[in-house]
């Protein structure tokens, strides 16, 4: 927990130095190169006598010098010329507030614009002017700034650069840019930011977005205050609306923070809102000189409302170790420290070097908060990507299984229709041929011995191949069936059976075919074992990996043996996929399948 409240503090520090960094830039230099300093005049405001003209210091802050007092004021130069200059001489004031116009020998030679209200508005730009050659005369030339300023409005005049335009322009040009991109720039993408996530929150109903970039255009005004210099609106609306801008701004930043913590709307937190909401309805009835005064008052509360974000967002991480939460606190830290560093000057009454850069923290803010919602929103597809991957892989599975089912099915609907059709030809056997043969014998068993016994081999054939064609029927139900109709040969021919029969082969299971093939090899040889081997026993073995006829007859010879019966039986071990073994000697022969 220490070096996550060092890492707090260490950012804190890290954000405050960018700060002072950038500002050190934009910074007003005590010298320009080339350029003459004017650090001290006369001054008097335009309704007074020549009587109260009286030596000023430069910068020249009237809320600190002249409080209460606005209007016009004009200070005044005397240059002692020997020679005319021959090039043009160029004027810049880097600080100026409101607007200025250059009298040089009681000729106008130009102004930043409008000098009555809505007046030209250079209290956060440079003035810069230039004064043509031919009204310059050799001795005495009187030049006169008359400056349009507002009652504790930050008005006055800084320091003033004087020199060759053909070197003072470049420089002036140089730090306009700069200011111009800080200041277009912000406020382009504080816009864009604010119009976009405005969109994205009508869309996705998310509440949260919605205070943001109701927040973030908002703030636009405030930003806008900064360079724009020909408002058409009275200053005082102005004034009054960039302050509202700026609190309501920090209200809906207040709310969209507080639904990024997670954290309700306490006592404090109702207080706050509703200070900045009814203190800045509350400034439209201050006077031209309470304004400002009474908006410094107002924005403290918009600085603690900040302090207390940062505390919140600052203590989440250190406790919960939540990096976005880090992230906005960092955020919330740059509109602090800008706001801070522009809020004290104007308290203490003191002319800054600087430009006013308060508007840059809730660019900083909205640009920083753009990041993390798009962090979040790539997350949020490489989640939506992983789940699709996943919701494809189960659908990818669900369709191989269903294809199985499928096929299953085929397969047990394919079963059904031989199943059927075995029946229909067990039932055509057993009522035909079967017939027939039992109706031949029952007229041969009285009248010829021999085709009875040709016609009970049928019939021992035919329930053979019946009992092949019945679905319920596996290769030991053929084996008993088979044992029972050769028991009366065995008998009549006196051979004793050793049964060694308690299991199917597995090459056999749930294939009938198979166990018909496998029966004939078996009926085959215990035929010829009954009909030439003169044996006493034969013994039928059966395992899970093979079978075998053994008899101890006396043999035969392979290469006499006649008759198709060897051949049949091989190629029946081959039909099965088994391996055919044959062993015969004058002690017996022995059959065997193997798998």
């Amino acid at each position: 927990m220490l070096k996550r409240t060092i890492t707090v503090l260490l950012i804190f520090l890290a954000l405050f130095l960018l700060v002072f960094a950038l500002q050190q830039t934009l910074k007003i230099p005590e010298h320009i190169e080339g350029a003459q300093v004017f650090e001290q005049l006369d001054f008097k405001f335009q309704n007074e006598p020549d009587s109260a003209y009286h030596p000023v210091s430069l910068p020249h802050n009237w809320d600190k010098s002249e409080p209460d007092k606005g209007g016009i004021g004009i200070y005044r130069a005397k240059l002692f010329l020997v020679n005319i200059p021959k090039g043009a001489i160029g004027f810049y004031l880097p600080k100026v507030s409101m607007n200025a116009e250059i009298l040089l020998n009681g000729t106008s030679i130009g102004s930043g614009g409008s000098m009555e209200d809505p007046v030209a508005r250079y209290w956060n730009q440079p003035l810069y002017l230039i004064l043509p050659t031919g009204l310059w005369k050799e001795g005495d030339n009187i030049v006169e700034i008359k400056v349009y300023g507002f009652p504790n409005g930050r008005s006055g005049l800084g320091r003033i650069f004087v020199g060759q335009s053909s070197k003072l322009t470049p420089k002036v040009e140089n730090y306009r840019l700069k200011l111009m991109l800080l200041d277009i720039g912000s406020f382009s993408i504080n816009f864009i930011l604010g119009f976009m996530l405005l969109l994205w929150a009508s869309r996705t109903k998310e509440i949260a977005l919605f205070y943001f970039a109701i927040g973030a255009l908002i703030s636009c005004v405030a930003i806008a205050d900064s360079f724009w210099i020909e408002v058409p609106i009275h200053r005082f609306t102005w004034r009054w609306l960039t302050h509202l801008s700026i609190a309501y701004s920090v209200i809906f930043y207040y709310l969209f923070m507080l639904r990024m913590l997670q954290r309700r709307l306490g006592w404090f937190e109702k207080i706050a809102i509703a200070y900045l909401a009814i203190g800045s309805f509350v400034l439209c009835f201050a006077s031209q000189g309470q304004l400002l005064p009474w908006a410094r008052w107002l924005h403290l509360g918009s600085l603690i409302v900040i302090i207390q974000l940062i505390y919140l967002c600052s203590i989440s991480f250190i406790k919960n170790l939540n990096v976005m939460h880090l992230w906005l606190g960092a955020c919330m830290s740059l509109v602090f420290i800008f706001g801070i560093m522009d809020w004290i000057p104007a308290i203490l009454k003191t002319t800054k070097d600087t430009p006013y850069l308060y508007y840059i923290g809730p660019v900083a803010f909205s640009f920083a908060v753009a990041i993390g919602l798009l962090s979040r929103y790539v997350n949020a597809l490489e989640l939506e990507f992983k789940h699709t991957r996943i919701l494809k892989e189960s659908l990818e599975e669900q369709q191989k299984s269903l294809d199985q089912q499928h096929q299953q099915i085929m397969q047990l609907e394919n079963e059904r229709v031989v199943n059927e059709e075995r029946n229909r030809i067990v039932r055509e056997l057993h009522d035909g041929i079967g017939g027939q043969l039992m109706g031949a014998l029952s007229l041969s068993e009285k009248k010829d011995p021999v085709i009875e016994k040709q016609v009970r081999y049928a019939l021992d054939e035919l329930r053979v191949i019946m009992d092949s064609l019945d679905p319920d029927s596996d290769f030991l139900t053929m084996l008993g069936m088979f044992r029972q109709r050769i028991e009366a040969d065995l008998n009549r021919n006196q051979i004793s059976l050793n049964w060694k029969v308690d299991t199917t082969p597995s090459a056999l299971k749930d294939s009938p075919e198979k166990s018909l093939e496998a029966m004939r090899i078996i009926q085959e040889a215990v035929t010829n074992t009954i009909k030439y081997a003169n044996a006493s026993q034969i013994t039928v073995v059966v395992t899970q990996s093979n079978l075998s006829v053994s008899d101890n007859g006396q043999g035969f010879q392979k290469n006499n043996h006649s008759g198709r019966g060897m051949k049949n039986m091989q190629w029946r071990s081959e039909k099965i996929q088994a391996q055919f073994k044959l062993n015969t000697s004058e002690k017996g022969t022995v059959i065997q399948l193997y798998w």
